[in-house]
């Protein structure tokens, strides 16, 4: 009788272990999949993109996109970069895995803060 005890306490062990194995992939999978479709949003809006690069190359200003036909993508983006800081700052992403793409470049530029992990 000990040795069944034996074998279903490590038979519940090891489905605990493979478990949170499995869960932690799952974990990882899903954070790559939403800053995938983060990605994909940032690029999906051609003008919201190209309205990046003016404001990083300093070919317009905050200031003058405001109340322009431009101003819908300064939205946008500023919405955007707003879903992304608070998916990090609570945890759903982590800001290392985002600091490798695009799309982080455009969180550190846009929060004006340093590239650290």
């Amino acid at each position: 009788m000990s040795a069944q005890i034996l074998v279903a306490a490590v038979a519940v062990i090891v489905s605990v272990g493979a478990f949170g194995s499995t869960r932690r992939r799952d974990v990882v999978v899903r954070r790559a999949e939403l800053l995938r479709a983060y990605t994909n949003d940032f690029y999906a809006d051609a003008a919201m993109s190209a309205l990046f690069l003016d404001l990083e190359y300093g070919r317009t200003s905050y200031e003058l996109v405001r109340k322009t036909s431009h101003e819908t993508s300064l939205v946008r983006l500023l919405d955007l970069l707003n879903s992304v800081g608070h998916s990090a700052r609570v945890g759903i992403i982590r800001r290392r895995d985002l600091l490798d793409t695009t799309l982080g470049y455009a969180c550190v530029v846009a929060w004006g803060v340093p590239a650290r992990g």
